[in-house]
Order: C-alpha cells, then sequence, then structure tokens
C-alpha cells in the first residue's frame, strides 16, 4: 500500500470519528415496511429527494403513485384548487400525501399569477393552501380503519428562542418591491417562505383531528451561507444521501403515528415543540398575524359557497362532493 493511500485512509478515519458527534443514529422504516394496496401523492418529483421518495414507495410496494402525472402550477391558486379537486374525482383512496414542491431562484421575481414574490408564492401561500385543501380532501376518500396522512417538507428550524432575525411583516414578504438580489438576500428569502410555514401548519393542524388525518412537519437541510463556501467540508460532515433523506420522508409519511400529528420532524425524530406561554409575545403575535393573514389571503377562494375551494372545503363524503358538484 502507497503512502498516498494510507494517508488517504488515516485522514478517512479522523474525519469519521468527528463527524460522529454530528451524526445521530436514525431509526429509518424498516425493510419489511408494507404499502401494498395504499395510494400515494408526491409533489416536487421531478429529481433530488422527492424523486428518491418515489422510488422507496415503490420498493416498499405502495399500489397507486401519483407523482409528476398531474398538472400543477404552484404560482396559480386555481391550479393548486383544480389539483385537490383532481384527487377526490380521480381517486378511490388516499393514503399518504408528500409536499416536497418549491423553488429557489436564482434571481428575485414576481409570480405573474399573484404579484407576490416568486419564493414567497411558490414555497409559503400556495404549499399552504395545498395543505388546507387536501386535509378534507384525505377526509373525504381516506382508507378504512386508518387515517391518512399528510406531511409538508420545510427547511430550518423555527424556533422563537434560537432565531435573531428581525421578524418580517407579512406584507413585507409579499411585496416585490422591496425583493432584493444577491445570495444573501436570495437565501433569507429561501428560508423565511420554506421555515414559516411551520407555525401556520401547527396552527391548522391543531383543528384537524388525529383520527382522520395525521399532520407532520418533515425539515428538509438546505445549504446556508456558510455551507455554500464549504459544502464538501460540511458534506463530509453532516451531509446524507439522496437516499437517507428520502428514507426520512417515508418513516415520516408511513411509519410515524398519532404521536407525531402537528410535530416538526427532523432526523426521524420529533422536535420539541415550544408551547405558545412559553414564546416570547413578539412571536406570538407574529404567528397571529401570519394566520389572520394567509388566511385573508385565501378568502376570496373560500368566500362564496360555490366556490370550487368551498366545495371542497365543505364536502365530509364522496356523496357530498359530487351533490355540491351539480350545484
Amino acid at each position: 500500500m502507497t503512502n498516498s493511500s494510507q494517508s488517504k485512509r488515516k485522514g478517512a478515519g479522523l474525519l469519521h470519528r468527528i463527524a460522529s458527534p454530528f451524526r445521530p443514529k436514525n431509526s429509518y422504516p424498516p425493510k419489511y415496511l408494507d404499502l401494498t394496496g395504499k395510494t400515494a401523492l408526491v409533489t416536487g418529483t421531478t429529481s433530488g429527494l422527492g424523486l428518491e421518495a418515489c422510488r422507496q414507495l415503490l420498493f416498499h410496494g405502495v399500489s397507486q403513485l401519483i407523482m409528476s402525472v398531474w398538472v400543477l402550477e404552484m404560482e396559480a391558486y386555481d391550479s393548486v384548487i383544480a389539483f385537490a379537486e383532481h384527487a377526490v374525482v380521480h381517486l378511490d383512496r388516499l393514503d399518504m400525501v408528500i409536499l416536497n414542491a418549491g423553488t429557489l431562484e436564482s434571481e428575485a421575481s414576481v409570480s405573474p399569477y399573484t404579484d407576490n414574490g416568486t419564493m414567497f408564492q411558490v414555497n409559503y401561500l400556495s404549499t399552504a393552501l395545498l395543505a388546507k385543501l387536501l386535509v378534507p380532501v384525505l377526509k373525504i376518500i381516506q382508507p378504512e380503519r386508518e387515517p391518512s396522512r399528510l406531511t409538508v417538507i420545510t427547511t430550518g428550524f423555527y424556533n422563537p428562542h434560537k432565531d435573531r432575525f428581525s421578524l418580517p411583516d407579512f406584507e413585507d414578504m409579499c411585496r416585490t418591491e422591496l425583493l432584493e438580489d444577491g445570495f444573501r438576500a436570495k437565501m433569507k428569502r429561501f428560508r423565511q417562505s420554506k421555515r414559516f410555514l411551520q407555525p401556520y401548519l401547527s396552527m391548522l393542524a391543531a383543528v384537524v383531528n388525529p383520527n382522520e388525518t395525521l399532520s407532520s412537519l418533515k425539515i428538509q437541510c438546505t445549504r446556508d451561507g456558510f455551507a455554500e463556501s464549504s459544502g464538501s467540508v460540511m458534506h463530509a460532515l453532516v451531509g446524507r444521501t439522496l437516499e437517507t433523506g428520502a428514507a426520512a420522508y417515508i418513516d415520516a409519511v408511513a411509519v410515524k403515528g398519532k404521536e407525531s400529528h402537528g410535530e416538526t420532524l427532523s432526523l426521524c425524530r420529533s422536535i420539541p415543540s415550544t408551547m405558545g406561554c412559553c414564546k416570547p409575545p413578539e412571536w406570538q403575535d407574529f404567528e397571529r398575524h401570519l394566520w389572520d393573514m394567509t388566511e385573508l389571503e385565501f378568502h376570496s377562494l373560500f368566500v362564496d359557497s360555490q366556490t370550487l375551494g368551498a366545495k371542497i372545503y365543505n364536502a365530509s363524503t364522496v356523496e357530498d362532493w359530487r351533490k355540491l358538484l351539480q350545484t
């Protein structure tokens, strides 16, 4: 063995010892997990973790998998609503949903459909709307004897006690004239658009019966400014393969039970939630404002009983849905 190869082996061993504290053992789905007879829907499947999650669902025997066949334009509310309607019309059952769609822009842009910033529109608003619509859909076409499952992929940790950034106004995140270019500004918008899904969806889960639909949030780690500049080192320390990351998706949507309802999961483990009474007052105000402004954004989609969004939300059975369509 050459000195060069020996040095490489020693270096690899040292790196492994350094990395060990950063790599806790994960409890991934067992190989014998059997999803035969189940139907799964996954968004954001053109590449990466979403595509790998689909591969693993098929490995575990899922009988029907909906991925890139249905049209879904995440910038347009009409397309999001039509996507939810498509599920009710064309599926007899829906066991599990993974919402993985998102975007990271190279430059700031404006959605032509809503005039909101594109990243905030796709990553936060449209994802929140799709989750809100899929809750009743999962009740309508849920499997017998067990609840359906909804997992939403977010980025980073939402922790009022550790986050040091100033809280943005909802209006500021929507106002396109305030969008800045540059790497730091881009990553800040991306993290906010994904991270603020966590408080909204936690509040949504609070009004959902876990016996009907289980809702959980799965954190997908992303590279921030430091990791971008030293990506190879950080990946060696804490990076994980596509297979490992996607396995955490499967664990969240197919293995975890009622104990994960409304929880945030990372590395197959639940992150302890911060009770409302323990949060700083300014964060409590921010979360209430975020919820109120998000619901106001969706108001026109549900206000009239004849709107498609209202019909989806008001139906509790397939029969109800068919009757509502006829009105």
